[in-house]
């Protein structure tokens, strides 16, 4: 199965007059393929465009969570419900085993403050890992009564799993 994405499809057109939203075009297309059900990372129709502004190191931040779901589910992956309340923002969960991913992403300009209701198998973690695949860091949050708090910064895409593993 192959699947392509692209901000732009007109090849005549100069890609660095909104080099920035291709930019991040590409970034959410390849983390909206991971998370969908059939999690295939699409290919970009500008790759060339991409390696030459230096962004080939960023599947390195998707293979790290693509790896993390294949161990954690032995492969298998389904998808899972997340409530988020706070600004309108989609969430996309992924069981894989015992743990749960979830994809955050905010379009918007300002700040996206909110709560995750962690779906079961995880709803009685105390704490889950948030990871910024623009500063490749992970970082621990606590949860508490099956809920976790975090802000998506603006344009940005966020990460957290919540490790269920006995």
């Amino acid at each position: 199965m192959i699947g392509e994405f692209a901000h732009e499809w007109d090849w005549s057109k100069d890609f660095n007059l909104f080099a920035g939203a291709m930019d991040h075009e590409y970034k959410l297309g390849l983390w909206l393929g991971l998370f969908s059900p059939t999690p295939i990372l699409p290919m970009s129709w500008w790759w060339e465009f991409f390696d030459e502004r230096h962004l080939t190191p960023y599947l390195a931040r998707v293979a790290t969570i693509n790896k993390r779901m294949l161990a954690a589910g032995s492969g298998e992956m389904h998808e899972v419900p997340c409530a988020w309340t706070g600004p309108a923002l989609p969430a996309y969960g992924v069981a894989c085993g015992n743990s749960v991913f979830v994809l955050l992403v905010n379009e918007g300009a300002t700040p996206a403050r909110g709560t995750l209701a962690l779906p079961p198998p995880v709803a009685s973690l105390r704490e889950v890992q948030e990871f910024d695949p623009e500063t490749d860091c992970f970082m621990a949050k606590t949860a508490a009564h099956g809920t976790v708090d975090t802000t998506v910064a603006p344009g940005s895409i966020l990460v957290l799993e919540a490790d269920g593993a006995p």
